[in-house]
Order: structure tokens, then sequence, then C-alpha cells
């Protein structure tokens, strides 16, 4: 804005007055310019994205920027009516050190910072870096301080889970039960956790100091080589071999080896990865149960149920009867060649969980004990079965861990159609018991059981209770039948139900009467939902073979809890009588229940007494 003066205008003075109306001209310009100048200023200092705050010597506000209230969610006139805000959000916990640091930087006349926490308004935790410089005049006069914050809350995060995410690799290199080595590609060995150690019987230190191969049998290495090669022209992405190794005592076990590329952010290979699972005992016990298998066999041929032998390490069943071609329709072969993708194949997803949860408790079960699953298999045709299985453990290796389990499935595919029909019918009959055959809408029983039941939930938010009652009913199906009585009760509940929020419930009541359970809504807010809801069926057009019904009101009674009672009963008879008064006082109008009010004589909780009472 500029400044302007009124300029003498009469012709005698004008030439004497040249000189001064220039000055004043120059003056207002002068003003204008520097007015834009500070305009400009201020925009840009508000759409800084920072928190930045000027605080003059004596701690008054001097500027306080926008961006406050997207970090902290208070208004910067927050701060200026109230300067102890700036110390009341931070964090309880950090406040006495913060207000330390804030003393040592105001006598201090060089820039200080620091992280540190805030709770904002709506009660978030955000984290803030505070940066604080003094501010000079030319001459060297304080004018005060310039504080400036940055929302570090995501920077905060993303370091702790980095933090969390390194340390739990750490702890997973360190503790996986299998060993885990890197080398590089020279073949020098780098990193080696605690089980490659204990596998091969040499140090760190010594495995550091040694070639790669030194402990694989010279007969394997021409072929590790040229896999190795592999991974170097992009041939293979991995490779999995089972290696003779040669440990410090010279003892040679069996390695499950599985080899990767480490690549660079270019792709280029610089290591390899191995992890190292010591097999010799599954080797040897493969031998001594290629024998028991061969006696399983003869036996399983007899059974008419599905056996089969799963083996834990292989992840997939090491033998199948063929009786699996007469309940799914697969050869025991093809079975076995979908070897660990036959979960994935043919089993629904959704029962797989449940599977591996059952065979992990097998784990720490007795020899005597049979866990007990049913699950779906898909049929070679297409078509879901049923299959019930009861599998125990079938064998353990030297140190007693679970190594195969032998498993009997029959096909119940038959039973668990019966069984959901069943269920289908119950489910039905319990919706017949609670709802309304009419209109649909849950009934008197639904709602005597559960409005207690929500009233008696721990909860500091009301419950609020509406009655509605459709005035002068009777006089439809006296016009109209009854027949157009029950279509105009159907379309008033459907309206009544397209009004629910998901918590919400109605009821039919009785009659021409509903009953709607509003949970945390209190008492206005319930009232003027009961308004809308007159308006709506005020409003509402009902056609009946093709006839269209007389419009009808509707009056409304309305309670809330904990304020008219905590009971199911205190609520509904509350309401009742606000239902009441509504009716008495010229129908076609909401009450609300008034506190402590005496029940009415016409209080029967059927409801339907109350139309009759002032139609």
């Amino acid at each position: 804005m500029g400044i302007f003066y009124d300029l003498p205008q009469c012709g005698a003075g004008m030439h004497e007055d040249a000189p001064l109306r220039q000055q004043l001209a120059h003056l207002q310009q002068q003003v204008a310019e520097l007015q834009a100048t500070c305009e400009r200023l201020q925009t840009i200092a508000d759409a800084v994205y920072n928190w930045e705050y000027w605080l003059a010597p004596d701690g008054e506000v001097v500027y306080i920027s926008p961006a406050c209230e997207r970090i902290c969610g208070y208004h910067p006139a927050e701060f200026r009516a109230n300067p102890q805000l700036f110390t009341q959000i931070i964090h309880p916990a950090e406040r006495a050190a913060v207000s330390r640091y804030w003393r040592r930087g105001c006598s201090s006349a060089l820039p200080h910072e620091r992280t540190f926490r805030i709770r904002t308004k709506d009660g978030q935790e955000r984290w803030l870096h505070h940066t604080c410089r003094t501010l000079t005049t030319a001459a060297g006069v304080v004018q005060g301080q310039w504080h400036s914050l940055t929302d570090i809350t995501e920077q905060q995060h993303a370091q702790a889970q980095l933090r969390e995410s390194q340390a739990q690799l750490q702890a997973i290199f360190e503790n996986a039960s299998a060993g885990i080595a890197v080398a590089t590609i020279n073949g020098k060995i780098i990193m080696a956790n605690q089980q490659v150690t204990e596998q091969i019987g040499y140090s760190r230190i010594e495995l550091a100091q040694m070639p790669m191969f030194t402990t694989l049998d010279p007969a394997y290495h021409e072929l590790v080589k040229a896999y190795i090669a592999k991974l170097f022209t992009g041939a293979i992405t991995s490779f999995r071999l089972e290696l003779p190794l040669f440990t410090k005592t010279g003892k040679i076990f069996w390695a499950d080896a599985a080899i990767s590329p480490i690549r660079d952010y270019d792709g280029a290979v610089r290591g390899l990865m191995g992890i190292i699972q010591d097999i010799t005992e599954r080797r040897r016990v493969e031998a001594a149960l290629h024998e028991q298998q061969h006696f399983v066999r003869k036996i399983a041929q007899t059974i008419p149920s599905i056996l089969y032998v799963y083996d834990r390490h292989e992840d997939y069943n090491v033998y199948i009867n063929r009786q699996v071609t007469a309940v799914l329709g697969y050869t025991p072969e093809e079975i076995q060649t979908m070897g660990r993708d036959l979960k994935r194949l043919i089993m629904h997803p959704d029962d797989v969980p449940r599977l591996l949860a059952n065979r992990d408790q097998l784990l720490h079960a007795d020899d005597d004990a049979v866990s007990t699953l049913e699950y779906r298999i898909r049929h070679r045709n297409g078509a879901w079965r049923w299959l019930r299985s009861q599998e125990a453990v079938f064998t353990r290796n030297a140190e007693g861990q679970v190594v195969q389990l032998l498993g009997v499935a029959q096909d119940i595919t038959t039973c668990k159609s019966e069984e959901e029909r069943l269920q289908a019918a119950e489910a039905q009959l319990h919706f017949q018991a609670t709802h309304d055959a009419l209109t649909g809408l849950h009934n008197r029983r639904y709602l005597d059981e559960m409005l207690p039941r929500l009233l008696a939930e721990p909860a500091n938010q009301p419950i609020s209770v509406l009655m509605l009652d459709i005035d002068y009913f009777k006089r439809i199906n006296d016009n109209f039948g009854h027949d157009a009585g029950d279509a105009l009760l159907r379309a008033i509940g459907a309206l009544l139900a397209a009004h629910l929020r998901r918590a919400d419930i109605v009821c039919r009541y009785g009659g021409e009467e509903f009953v709607l359970i509003l949970p945390h809504t209190p008492l206005d807010a319930a009232g003027a939902r009961a308004e809308e809801l007159r308006q709506s069926i005020t409003a509402l057009v009902v056609e009946h073979e093709g006839c269209t019904l007389d419009a009808v009101t509707l009056s409304g009674g309305v309670a809330s809890a904990p304020l008219h009672g905590t009971t199911a009963d205190a609520c509904l008879r509350a309401a009742d009588a606000a239902l009441y008064r509504a009716k008495r006082n010229g129908r076609n109008q909401v009450a609300v229940a008034q506190p402590d009010l005496p029940p009415q004589p016409n209080d029967d909780l059927g409801g339907h007494l109350l139309g009759e009472a002032v139609e």
C-alpha cells in the first residue's frame, strides 16, 4: 500500500510548490517499491519448507513461518499467543535437555544444532532437527535468534529400520543353521559364519588364508569351476550341488551347497556366496530308508486309502501309493514329479499354511502322536476334492530330529458336501430366527440380544437408540389393503437400511415400529439422524399394484446411554417415552428423551401400544 498526499490544486502556489511535489512523488514511489519488496520477502519467507521463526532478545516472536502448522499442527498465531508453547510441545523425556541446549545456545554467538522429538497437536511423535544462529545488524547489534526446524521423522524411522535390518541380517548370518561363506572372485574366503567353522573345523582366520577349493574333493574341482564360469557369463543365476568336503581332521562330510553370485550395482559379479548344509547323515539314512521304503511299498498297495511318505528335507512325497490315481486322477509318478511344487500346483492356497503348521507341530511331538488335517486338492479333472490326512513321525536322524512323516489320506468330499449343506441350513435357520420375514431387517429377538451386549462393552462412547413409529399406519391398511401396508413397511425398511452406517443396527420392533441402535453416536447427532430419516420417509413414494400409496409421516423418540440409563430396558423406555411425547404433541416429529423422565402409563415396550394410544 502506497502513501498518498493531498497536493495543492490552486494555480497561485503551484509554481512555488513544484519542487515539493516532485519530492513527494519520489517519496511515494520509494515507499511503494519498499512495500513491494517487503511483500516479496514475506512471500519467500512464507514459502520456505522448513519451520522458521525469529525470537527477539526479549523472547518475543518476531516471525514464525506457516510451515509450523504442517509440522506440529499448531498455527503460528498460537505460538504468538503463548511463547511457552515452543517448550510445551517438546517430548517430556527430552524437555529438560533441550531447555539446557537452548540456554547454552542463547548465550553463544555461534550457530548450534540438535535433534529432538516433539508431540504434535494431534498427539503424534515427530523428530525435528533444530539449528539456531544469532541475528545481528551490520553494526553488531543483536536482533535476536533465528531458529530453523526440519522434520526428519521419516529419516529417523528409516535409519532405525536400517540399523534394525543390519542387526537382524548379522544375527541371521551368525545364527543360521546352515553354513554361510563369502568369497572373492579370486576364490579368497572373506566371510564365514560360526556354522562353517563347526562344519569344516577350520577357524575363520585359517579359512581366510586358504583357497576356496582347499576343502573340496579334487574329483569335483572341474565340475564346480564349470558352474562358476556359467555364473560369470550369466548362463545361470545360481547352482546347487551335493559335494564331498574335507574337514580339518581329514574326515569327509557331504554338503548340500547352494552357490550364488554377489553383484555390484552394475550387475558385475564381485564375489560368491555359498550356503552349506551338512547332509552326511541324510545320505546315510537314505540308504537305510531305501530298504524300509521297499517294505512299505509292498504293504501300501493293499491299503484302500492314499498312503505316502513325506520327507521334510526334500520337501516332497518320496513315496505315494497307487490309490492316489483312484482318488485324484494322478499317477504316483506324476505326484513325485511335482516334487516341492505340489503344494503350489494342486493344493488349495488357503489350506497350505494350516498344513505347514500341523507338520511343524509334529517336529516336537512324540512318535505316537498323530496329526489330523482336512484340506483341498485339485483333481486331475479340475474339481476340488477334500482329503482328511493323518500324519505321524516315520523316521528320525541320529540327533532325534524328524526326517520323514507317514501319512494316510481319505477322500471326504461327500462328507464335506453334506457338512456344508447342514451348515448352510443352520445359517438359514439362524437368519430366520434373527430377521423379520417381511422387511428382511433384524427382528426384536436380535435387538434383545445385541443391545445389552453393546451396552456391556467397555467404551467411553455413547450409544443412542431411535424408536420410530409410522403415523396413522392403520389408514394405509384400511384404504389400500394389508398387502399395500406390507409393501410400505418393506419400502421403509429398505430406506432405513440404506441409511445405516456399518456399525448401526436397525430392527423391526413390531407392527409399524422400528428401532435403530447407533453406537458411538451422542444424543444430538442421533436426534439429527432421526430427523433426517423422518424427512426421508415423509418424502417416500411407494407404488403398489399400479397405485401410489398415500404419503406417510413418522414420529420418533431418541435416547442415549449412559445419559438415559445403562441398561437396554432403560434406554428403550426412555426412547419409548420420547416417542409417546412426539405422538402426543402432534406426530410427524422427533422428540429427544429427557433425563429422569418418569415412565408414561402406556410404556409397554412392545411399542405397538404407543401407536394405538395416540392414533
